[in-house]
């Protein structure tokens, strides 16, 4: 739990709805959910779906869309490799989610800045997954970052 901040996974529509999982699951049931009146919407975007054959990036990309089609704060969390043979496929994802963001104007937030680096890059001989708590607390402070950029706007 953060003070001050309230946190809702993304469900299924329904009483007895499921949490959702996947990106398929975002794309169908994102817009359900912001109906809801939640002013922040925090994507975390999992390895197997950065990782996945086809074209992951466009379908991250049409989920921020439709979440800032609905007048919320967007924000995209892409994932850190684990090891070294996703460096290179996960590098081309994040940086088409890194331009989309750019282009929409969404924060961004790359959770391989929590791995031991080499010249501003995860070192390959010190990559691990990172712990769920390291990448909240990361998520959160940049939620707080672009809350405060905000207020003094």
């Amino acid at each position: 739990p953060v003070a001050g901040y309230t946190f809702h996974a993304a469900r299924e529509p329904g009483t007895n709805a499921k949490a959702l999982g996947g990106l398929p699951d975002l794309r169908l049931f994102l817009l359900s959910n912001l109906q809801k009146d939640e002013a922040f919407t925090m994507l975390f975007i999992g390895l197997d779906e950065a990782l996945a054959p086809g074209r992951p990036a466009d379908a991250v990309r049409v989920a921020i869309e439709r979440a800032l089609s609905m007048g919320s704060v967007t924000a995209v969390v892409v994932p850190a490799p684990e090891k070294p043979e996703q460096l290179e496929a996960l590098a081309a994802f994040t940086k088409s989610i890194q331009e989309s963001c750019k282009k929409l104007n969404v924060l961004f937030i790359d959770a391989s800045h929590l791995l031991p680096n080499v010249s501003g890059k995860p070192d390959p001989k010190k990559l691990a997954p990172v712990p769920p708590d390291k990448l909240a607390e990361l998520a959160v402070a940049a939620l707080k970052h672009c809350y405060s950029s905000l207020a003094k706007d």
